[in-house]
């Protein structure tokens, strides 16, 4: 699939800039900032604050994009129906859904798609989520989701199928609901991106029942980890849905540079909630970033698609403090963090 090729392409990119970086080690002569390490550095320290310094004066729109491209394309392009089913059809389907089970002939008249293999004696199982009763909100998927690394979901309001959903969710579908202060349903789940060792990137999903339709409300960072060199920096953000009166998110979040056992390879570990409340205007949720420890832009520098100068850009203020505080251990961890930043852009 495409997505995934783009991020194997990044991934590769980031390893192949880290070996090279090894390899040319020995072409540039000892600096003095580096004796504590052992390592050695291209530049001297104060070209690298000077280079931190430029990279946090530039404006992060294109970086911030580029970042959200992959993600924000499928949150948002999941397709939008509106098929009304026959009356005589939504009492099958009715009767289906407390069978657990429904006939393939009802399934592919509507064109739904479905595992053939799960087929038997011409039916298949049928699982249902049900958002609100009163209302007929509900969602049907045919087949197990959990026995496949993606599932298709269809989304009804009554008697319409209003969406169709591809969901990615790797490890089985984790889809959850809860009634919005307008008395709206939201519904959301977890998209996967990526997965392996030393690799994690999930996104939270959100979509609200709004009159025949199911909009796109809330994209967010759910799991995004990169460690794949023990001996290289390495960066984590977690995200859990605390309360949903308000939208309550906590985000745990760590960003080392080389052992993350040892203190003074620590730049960033620390936790914060993320309140986000309904906009009318915009038709979404939004953040409270003024009452949290992170940005917008600094969350979506977690992800494994974000350039790793729009992670300096976002993580300034923290990068420019170790470098300014008598911490030499921290300091000369930045040090050599910008080293190989900026040997990798002059290479």
């Amino acid at each position: 699939m495409q997505r995934y090729f783009y991020l194997l392409l990044v991934l590769g990119l980031i390893t192949l800039t880290i070996l090279d970086c090894q390899g040319k080690q020995e072409k540039y002569p000892k600096s003095p900032e580096s004796e504590a390490t052992g390592r050695e550095l291209r530049y001297k320290a104060a070209q690298l604050e000077e280079f931190l310094d430029s990279i946090g004066k530039l404006p992060s729109s294109n970086w911030a994009a580029q970042a959200a491209h992959l993600t924000d394309s499928i949150f948002r392009g999941q397709q939008r129906l509106k098929v009304k089913i026959a009356d005589e059809d939504f009492t099958q389907l009715k009767k289906a859904i407390k069978a657990g089970s429904i006939a393939e002939g009802l399934v592919q008249k509507y064109g739904w798609v479905y595992n053939k293999e799960m087929v038997e004696k011409g039916k298949l199982p049928v699982i249902a989520f049900s958002f609100n009763e009163k209302r007929e909100e509900f969602a049907l998927c045919f087949g197990n989701p959990d026995l496949n690394w993606e599932c298709d979901l269809y989304f009804f309001k009554s008697n319409q199928c209003i969406a169709r959903h591809h969901i990615y969710h790797r490890y089985g579908l984790e889809l959850a609901h809860f009634q919005d202060a307008d008395g709206k349903t939201v519904v959301y789940y977890k998209e996967n991106f990526e997965s392996g060792t030393g690799v994690w990137w999930f996104d939270f999903y959100f979509y609200k029942y709004s009159g025949e339709a199911l909009i796109p409300v809330l994209n967010v960072l759910q799991n995004g980890n990169i460690s794949i060199m023990p001996a290289y920096s390495s960066r984590w953000l977690e995200s859990t849905v605390l309360k949903t009166s308000p939208l309550t998110i906590k985000m745990t979040y760590y960003f080392n540079l080389g052992d993350k056992t040892l203190e003074e390879q620590q730049i960033i570990n620390d936790s914060t909630i993320v309140t986000y409340a309904w906009d009318e205007k915009t038709q979404a949720f939004e953040g409270n970033y003024n009452d949290a420890k992170l940005s917008e832009n600094q969350i979506l520098s977690y992800n494994l698609a974000s350039d790793p100068l729009f992670f300096l850009h976002s993580n300034y203020r923290v990068l420019k403090t170790c470098l300014q505080r008598k911490d030499q251990a921290k300091r000369e961890a930045v040090l050599l963090y910008l080293d190989d930043l900026k040997a990798g852009l002059s290479d």
